[in-house]
């Protein structure tokens, strides 16, 4: 099972949203890890819109279409969303959905995020938010290293 309580230490020093950079780094992570992290991160402060908008966001590109539109939904009927954001955020996953059709360019793997993060996060932003820039890099590191051992192991009877 994977660790994600680095991610959740950083943003209850650092407000989920509050830095935009950090969400472009976060990005680079498997769909799925986004939703772990983010999911976690609502625990902590069900009211962050920002948090709605990439979860849901997270879980379209993790092919969870319909738990996307039902978490929106089910935000603003339980008053933690506004109908102002519900509207915004909704209408924004209708677009993605619509103009990407199941193909959204996320990071399938690890080394697809390393490689993002050594090749097209800029010299500032990886100065500037080289903590949680780190973070990412390091979680995704140790865990390519333990998907290789574990096919090995497999692979070998080891």
């Amino acid at each position: 099972m994977k660790n994600y309580d680095v991610f959740l230490e950083y943003f209850q020093k650092r407000p989920f949203g509050s830095e935009m950079p950090v969400l472009s780094i976060l990005s680079t992570l498997p769909p799925e890890d986004r939703c772990r992290i983010i999911e976690r991160v609502l625990e902590l402060d069900i009211t962050n819109v920002e948090a709605y908008n990439k979860l849901s966001m997270a879980y379209i590109k993790n092919n969870q279409k319909n738990k996307a539109f039902e978490l929106l939904k089910n935000a603003n009927k339980n008053g933690n969303l506004s109908n102002s954001s519900y509207q915004v955020l909704n209408n924004k996953l209708i677009e993605l959905d619509n103009n990407y059709r199941g193909n959204y360019g996320s990071a399938l793997g690890y080394e697809q995020t390393i490689e993002i993060l050594e090749t097209k996060v800029s010299s500032d932003i990886k100065s500037s938010h080289s903590i949680f820039y780190n973070i990412v890099y390091n979680f995704s590191k140790k865990n390519l290293e333990n998907n290789s051992k574990g096919f090995f192991s497999k692979l070998f009877g080891k």
